[in-house]
């Protein structure tokens, strides 16, 4: 599993600059950027009578750290809860959230943990998840390997560095919840990414694993848990410099406190999946300027057209045009939007 420790980036690299165009003049390509962020609730994982025994926020910090023992919390919170309520949330059920506490440990070795989640598995009388622990404390933890990453060049431009540990930080949210549509989503982001082919090969094959093992998640308990994870983010996937120190949250079930970082925005905290993973790459909308279904925008007096990317391993593809000074405007195949990132 990766360390959760992500490099702190200039604060040039979280935000697009908002550019104000005059109506009678032609903006120059490389100029032509206005940003526009549309957060959309989710109701879905707002249930009041589970919020007041369920702290939600402290998963999705969780998740997003990998912090195996918080996770366990919540989980255990999930199973008292649905015991008191006599039904499951309608998103999350606490076997699922186990479950995936289970997979944290396991990649992290973290065997206090992997001991505390098999005295629940025998509690709950969760065979799935007794069976699975078994075969971790019996390997040890850490069973999953993780191919070295290519060499990256000392001169690599800051954003190809970003768009590759926002995609990495991503993927292992995926890997860890068994987000399949996240995961194959992640293939067209590699597709967009402006790096060597190497690193592409590398990034495509991490996700290929993670598919293999994706098929035994519940997909809809995955997502809810990949959208907690996004939602505990800054827009855009990046930290201020230097990072917000974090606060302490004493966990409910065992004595250690996790270390967390909550950010959450919004009344909910919550973001549509899709607009979250382009902001975790950089990008936002825009409005001034939009890239057709043929890949043609209009920039001032000029009509542009972008080019087309597509990733064989799903057949999806995008429409993606840079500009002169590193503006990247992309439009994806089964999405109207247009999104932007800013070269500068």
């Amino acid at each position: 599993m990766f360390h959760r420790s992500l490099n702190y980036l200039a604060a040039a690299l979280l935000c697009c600059p908002v550019v104000a165009l005059a109506d009678d003049a032609e903006p120059p390509a490389d100029d032509a950027v206005f940003i526009e962020t549309e957060p959309v609730s989710t109701p879905d994982l707002d249930d009041p009578a589970f919020s007041a025994l369920v702290n939600l926020e402290l998963l999705g910090a969780a998740l997003a750290q990998g912090d195996a023992a918080a996770v366990t919390d919540v989980g255990l919170q999930l199973a008292n809860a649905e015991r008191s309520l006599l039904r499951s949330h309608p998103s999350l059920k606490s076997s699922a959230v186990l479950a995936t506490a289970s997979r944290l440990a396991t990649s992290s070795g973290d065997k206090a943990t992997l001991a505390r989640l098999a005295r629940a598995a025998d509690l709950l009388n969760d065979e799935t998840l007794q069976k699975n622990l078994a075969t971790a404390i019996a390997l040890g933890g850490a069973s999953r390997r993780i191919d070295p990453a290519p060499s990256l060049a000392a001169d690599i431009d800051p954003q190809v560095y970003a768009g590759m540990r926002t995609i990495l930080d991503h993927l292992e949210i995926a890997e860890n919840v068994g987000d399949h549509d996240g995961l194959v989503s992640l293939l067209v982001d590699v597709e967009t990414l402006d790096a060597s082919p190497e690193l592409k090969a590398w990034l495509n094959q991490r996700i290929e694993k993670g598919l293999a093992n994706a098929s035994q998640a519940d997909p809809d308990n995955a997502k809810a848990m990949s959208l907690l994870a996004d939602a505990s983010r800054p827009i855009g996937g990046f930290s201020f410099s230097p990072p917000p120190t974090p606060f302490k949250i004493r966990s409910p079930f065992g004595s250690r406190p996790a270390e967390t970082q909550s950010n959450l925005g919004g009344p909910s905290g919550l973001v549509h999946p899709q607009q979250t993973r382009m902001q975790r790459m950089g990008y936002s909308t825009t409005n001034n300027h939009r890239l057709d279904q043929s890949g043609r925008m209009q920039i001032g007096n000029q009509t542009v057209q972008a080019r087309r990317a597509r990733n064989p391993a799903t057949g999806r593809s995008a429409w993606v045009y840079t500009t002169k000074s590193g503006h990247k405007f992309v439009r994806r195949d089964g999405d109207s939007r247009t999104y932007v990132r800013s070269g500068n």
